[in-house]
């Protein structure tokens, strides 16, 4: 087979960037009302964790299919988590500022919430993206997860934080790499963290026999009762 064949690896690595250039362009646009963030990540996620696996389809039908289905769960778990990590840093900057020493249990009560909030916000779209369950198993499972695979929390926290703020510390002369961003940063992120998400941290989650599927997707897991 030849290397250039159109089944061959540069071709297939080629059709792999075209991909995730769709795909972070549709997520980018639906992020933009900010309140639709969450809705957005859960479909972001919903096509990167088939990708993981290759089973991808049409990147902006399944984006928009997942953005649909998915709305008002994503929605409840995002808009009050996002003013729960407003509220946090808040308190943490009054509590810094302050030299009351009887405000350091209340500083580091802000700093353990805002940890938290930060592994609710990793998790819980991925997994929303992946297993079909309650808002409020969702929000448990994903705070679950996040502490019970701490190694591989860590790992996905590095993927989705370590691009963007080196990225923010380059010299205004490399600005081509925002333009990285903007073709297919974000997408590549969620890519790199499905594949953690799918193989290392998913699996234990997942009934061996499949119950409570809806009939839309009768494929789709629940998350094994813990």
């Amino acid at each position: 087979m030849s290397f250039f064949n159109m089944d061959g690896p540069i071709f297939r690595f080629l059709n792999k960037m075209a991909d995730l250039c769709i795909l972070n362009l549709v997520f980018m646009i639906c992020c933009l009302p900010v309140i639709t963030i969450g809705a957005s990540l859960t479909a972001l996620y919903t096509v990167t964790l088939k990708m993981s696996r290759d089973q991808e389809g049409y990147m902006a039908r399944s984006f928009f299919k997942a953005f649909k289905e998915n709305f008002r769960q994503a929605t409840m778990i995002w808009v009050p988590s996002l003013l729960l990590l407003f509220v946090m840093l808040a308190d943490i900057r009054i509590y810094s500022s302050s030299n009351a020493g009887k405000y350091q249990p209340l500083l580091i009560g802000a700093y353990l919430l805002f940890v938290l909030i930060i592994f609710l916000i990793i998790f819980s779209f991925p997994v929303l993206a992946k297993f079909k369950n309650t808002t409020g198993n969702i929000i448990k499972n994903s705070l679950l997860m996040g502490i019970g695979s701490f190694q591989w929390s860590l790992c996905v926290l590095i993927i989705l934080i370590a691009p963007p703020v080196l990225t923010l510390m380059l010299p205004r002369s490399l600005s081509f790499v925002y333009m990285l961003w903007l073709l297919f940063g974000f997408a590549l992120e969620a890519l790199c963290a499905s594949y953690i998400f799918d193989y290392k941290i998913f699996p234990k989650y997942i009934k061996e026999e499949v119950s409570g599927s809806s009939e839309e997707d009768p494929d789709a897991p629940d998350i094994a009762e813990n």
